[in-house]
């Protein structure tokens, strides 16, 4: 994805983009869900030099999310986009599979009110003046003289 960005901007130009963290969710692997995997700030910000990008700057913050029903927390995280993991089980959460799931969680949170973390990771770099070619290769341009120098 961060090469086909650096092969359709212009020399000069400027990505910028937000992503969820590693940190994403992390309270709920307790219960032995099956998580995305999501990027780690530091894997972003090479994969972007490895492209080609130049200069480019990271940044991450938490955020906390809390719920007082673990019920309305899963429809929430639901409607948010689902298990959008390639691997993920073809069937349905049956009823007691559910139920299970949410004692499961009421009894890693307790009677509070259940908060989960959000990592939201900006980044932002240039694409330089002159792009780097596949593999590494760098453009050779040749420019004539002016005239009358030697």
């Amino acid at each position: 994805m961060i090469g086909e960005w650096h092969r359709v901007i212009r020399p000069g130009g400027l990505v910028m983009f937000s992503a969820l963290g590693v940190d994403t969710l992390r309270e709920l692997a307790p219960l032995g869900l099956a998580l995305p995997r999501l990027p780690d700030l530091h894997d972003l910000g090479d994969a972007l030099v490895q492209a080609g990008f130049a200069d480019p700057v990271m940044d991450a913050e938490r955020l906390q999310l809390t719920w007082q029903d673990p019920k309305r927390m899963l429809d929430d995280l639901r409607a948010l986009g689902g298990d959008v993991r390639p691997n993920r089980p073809g069937g349905l959460f049956t009823a007691h599979s559910r139920a299970a799931l949410l004692r499961r969680l009421q009894a890693l949170c307790g009677p509070t009110a259940t908060p989960v973390t959000v990592e939201v990771i900006q980044g932002h770099a240039w694409c330089p003046s002159v792009k780097r070619l596949p593999q590494g290769w760098s453009p050779v341009s040749f420019r004539p003289r002016a005239a009358g120098s030697l």
